[in-house]
């Protein structure tokens, strides 16, 4: 899944990247714990260290994305920060990278995230007796309505409160600080990186794409204002060179990649390498920044507090110039940003081009590649593969609506029918966890006129503790191990969870990806629903990647095998909705989600009456796959829908 993106990452090293290898950092080889390590920078900050001799232990909650680091981590601690200091392995040196970095929140998150955390990897170094802990900070304490030229490292205001991520971040500086003071940890260093950008970033340049595709990227004023951005590459080696270099008392560094552009001409140019024409939005920056105030009043006080379209902080760092002075870490830690800004441009611009190939899809997400088929001997369904446990589908039932079957087909009784929503948890026993579905959010929803007329017509009725984020917990399992959320369509019985998994891949069909790209009620979707960055995790699966494959004897769907291993392929459903999946599952289960109502409806798919049958993406495709669906199931492939009211929880093995 992810070797194309790894593949990005290693292509094009220049001379300058051969420089930026042979920047030194601790004289000797060293243990380090990276927190974060499943993330955008940490990942980037794990192989640097590798690269130059050090043995990493990386930690994260996202176990797929720290087994891709392959090599480069020696060990690994999957987890919350809440009990990292329950672990013992010594370590020479902790980078703290971990955070939760967005412009909007609950302040509970960003306490238990940046605070919270802060707190417990400082008391891990101090029981695995590290001798120097690096905080990768923000210059987001910087922020505010005025512009910013050369800032230097003293010129952060205590008081900032502009938004939660701005006021925890400086709660985690004083931490270390104080820790530092009292020999918690002998030493300590804090980096402010500015405007991190390359090849994976979840946030950054994905916002701005998305911006760009709905109404052109805002642009203040002429857009001359100066602004500093990073990329990735050197922020992993001044981490790196701060191991051992710097004030070890609390010592504080910007870092920046030392070439201010006027955001304007930085626009443009990303847009050139990302093969997209220039697009604009003219906008006046204090009327901006009063309407997102404002903005931010009324979504504060609703009750599912969603992300206001714009926020104060976002225009403080796109609408007034903001550079920062890095003389103090080029002096201090020997830093020099030596992968140019137009270097990491260009990589950008070709992983977007490469990754938004799938009928020229304008999202930021990656087609999916097929993988390699796994070696292995024929197995039994559900058996073990190379000796892990058995595999194991678990149903959830997440919500339900109702309706009246005699309003639903022609000849049906007059009768009141209870529909369940269901997803499916699959673990291969051997670390990948996949759900197939998110069942509905947690009412209320934001969602507006459309949401309002939705629930009109589908009631959605659905208590807290049905969400599938609440029944996994009751089960044990950590929403945050979950690695891939595939999802058979974009209504929201089947988009509704999908914030509880902000580091899970989502796998879906063109089809899907076009739909949430641009939600519209007449296809069912609800924008609303969507949580923020959801689509810098996209792995789009080309309509071209299906083949056909027998499910049953004598039933041919077309298939994707997207690991290779034939434990969890994805199936063409096509009818309900665009791009509708489904996903056959150790050739035994297909889940076949709202390919039809439920089992006993597969007969009558041709009997929908007039507003059911208009609410079909195709009416006479789906008629055409239920009756291959009820042909599988007849001839012994067990096929579940998503609304059917089977009470099996355990399905496999």
């Amino acid at each position: 899944m992810r070797s194309a993106r790894r593949t990005l990452y290693g292509e094009g090293r220049d001379a300058a990247e051969e420089a930026l290898t042979s920047m030194s950092g601790m004289p000797h080889p060293s243990r380090v714990l990276v927190t974060g390590a499943s993330g955008f920078l940490g990942g980037y900050v794990v192989r640097d260290l590798a690269e130059h001799g050090h043995t990493v232990v990386a930690t994260g909650r996202n176990l797929t994305a720290l087994r891709d680091l392959g090599d480069a981590a020696a060990d690994l601690i999957v987890g919350d920060l809440s009990v990292l200091p329950e672990h013992r392995t010594e370590v020479d040196a902790v980078i703290h990278a971990a955070a939760l970095s967005t412009p909007w929140g609950r302040r509970a998150d960003f306490e238990r995230a940046n605070v919270a955390g802060t707190r417990a990897a400082i008391e891990f170094a101090r029981r695995n007796g590290a001798r120097r802990f690096v905080l990768v900070s923000s210059p987001s304490v910087y922020a505010a309505p005025r512009d910013h030229l050369g800032l230097r490292e003293g010129d952060a205001d205590p008081r900032n409160r502009l938004n939660e991520y701005i006021r925890t971040k400086l709660a985690a500086e004083r931490l270390v600080i104080d820790a530092q003071a009292r020999g918690v940890v002998p030493e300590a260093v804090i980096l402010r990186p500015r405007g991190l950008i390359g090849v994976g970033d979840p946030s950054l340049v994905p916002r701005l794409l998305r911006v760009y595709e709905r109404i052109g990227v805002p642009v203040f004023g002429d857009g001359s204002q100066l602004i500093d951005v990073t990329a990735v590459e050197n922020v992993a080696a001044a981490l790196r060179l701060s191991l051992d270099h710097g004030d070890p008392r609390a010592g504080t560094y910007n870092v920046t990649n030392g070439d201010p552009r006027p955001f304007g001409a930085l626009l443009d140019q990303l847009l050139d390498a990302c093969g997209l024409p220039p697009r604009h939005r003219r906008l006046n920056r204090r009327v901006a920044y009063a309407a997102a105030g404002v903005l931010e009043g009324v979504c504060g006080v609703l009750p599912t507090r969603p992300e206001p379209p714009l926020t104060r902080y976002t225009v403080t760092t796109i609408a007034y110039a903001q550079t920062l002075d890095i003389s103090a870490a080029r002096a201090d830690l020997g830093y020099e940003p030596l992968i140019s800004l137009d270097a990491a441009l260009e990589r950008i611009g070709a992983a977007y081009r490469a990754t938004s190939a799938c009928a020229g899809h304008p999202a930021a997400g990656a087609p999916v590649q097929q993988s390699a088929p796994a070696a292995a001997s024929p197995r039994a369904v559900g058996a073990p593969r190379h000796g892990d446990p058995p595999a194991r589908l678990t149903r959830y039932v997440c919500g339900s609506t109702h309706h009246d079957l005699a309003a639903m087909f022609r000849g049906a009784p007059r009768e009141r029918r209870v529909f369940p929503s269901a997803c499916y948890l699959f673990d291969d026993g051997a670390g990948r966890r996949v759900l197939f579905d998110t069942g509905y959010a947690a009412l209320p929803w934001d969602t507006g006129t459309s949401g309002a007329l939705y629930r009109r017509l589908l009631p959605p009725v659905i208590e807290p503790h049905q969400t599938i984020a609440a029944q996994l917990l009751a089960d044990g399992i950590d929403p945050g191990s979950v690695s891939h959320v595939v999802l058979s369509h974009a209504h929201p019985d089947h988009i509704g969870g999908l914030g509880a998994f902000p580091d899970a891949e989502l796998l879906l069909s063109e089809g899907v990806a076009m739909s949430l790209h641009a939600p519209k009620i007449r296809e069912g979707v609800l924008g609303g629903l969507l949580p923020d960055g959801w689509e810098a995790r996209l792995q789009i699966v080309c309509d071209a990647s299906f083949a056909p494959a027998e499910v049953a004897p004598g039933v041919t769907l077309d298939a994707f095998d997207p690991w290779g291993d034939g434990a969890y392929r994805l199936v063409h459903l096509p009818g309900h909705a665009r791009g509708h999946l489904g996903a056959l599952v150790d050739d035994a289960v297909l889940l076949a989600g709202d390919a039809s109502w439920g089992a006993e409806f597969v007969p009558h798919a041709r009997e929908l009456r007039l507003v059911p049958r208009l609410i079909q993406h195709q009416p006479h495709a789906y008629a055409r796959t239920a009756a291959l669906l009820g042909d599988a199931a007849g001839a012994g492939l067990r096929v579940l829908f998503s609304h059917d009211t089977d009470d099996t929880r355990v399905v496999l093995p």
